[in-house]
């Protein structure tokens, strides 16, 4: 076993004696956790039970939030990933969106609102499907508060965060309030002229401040 795995072995011990809270999230996260294992092994020739075990720790935060909740998770001694004391920022690469009729920059959308978006990307003819993120509910494991552990804490996290900010844990939804904030827009590698849109609530101060890279 290696020290990541007995540091998360060790975190999970503390963490989830209330397992039976999180029945209704485990298979969502199990689900999500052999996805991103799939999607690792494209890139390195691992093992992928290692793959899956370190992805399934770095989503178990997860789980305590969509089975109870904030309250579960700071219950559980998980901290929030952003909206700490320290500025958190994100970077989001640009890109085009191309529609029947035209294209656009998402260098021109990101920070918007999503009626602002929805009325551009309408007029060039491209379609939305929205995705909802709540900042509040990407979490993580604190340190242990010695050296080792606070390493491999921090190393989680961050990995957390990573995929927070490729927009995996935004919940895809039908609509969004139109004062909502677009943090990210990508083409939808499924569907010609559509694009995947990435949301948050003004209001939410755990959001991050997003960088957006390849804009002039």
């Amino acid at each position: 076993m290696s020290s990541f795995e007995e540091f998360i072995n060790k975190a999970l011990a503390r963490e989830v004696p209330f397992r039976h809270e999180l029945a209704p999230a485990w298979e969502d996260v199990l689900r999500r956790a052999q996805r991103q294992s799939s999607l690792s092994s494209v890139k390195r020739h691992g093992p992928r039970h290692r793959t899956f075990r370190r992805a399934l720790a770095v989503l178990v935060a997860a789980a305590a939030l969509t089975a109870g909740g904030l309250a579960t998770a700071q219950a559980a001694g998980l901290i929030t990933i952003f909206g700490g004391t320290e500025p958190s920022t994100i970077e989001v690469a640009s890109t085009m969106l191309v529609g029947t009729t035209g294209q656009v920059s998402t260098c021109s959308l990101i920070g918007d609102q999503a009626s602002q978006v929805s009325a551009a990307l309408a007029s060039i003819g491209v379609g939305i499907e929205w995705r909802f993120q709540d900042w509040g509910t990407v979490t993580g494991v604190p340190g242990d508060g010695t050296p080792a552990g606070d390493q491999q804490s921090a190393a989680a996290n961050a990995r957390v965060a990573e995929l927070a900010a490729s927009g995996s844990d935004a919940q895809a939804v039908a609509s969004v309030p139109g004062d909502s904030i677009v943090w990210n827009a990508l083409p939808d590698d499924q569907t010609d002229n559509q694009a995947v849109i990435f949301v948050e609530a003004p209001n939410d101060r755990h959001a991050p401040s997003v960088s957006v890279t390849g804009c002039s």
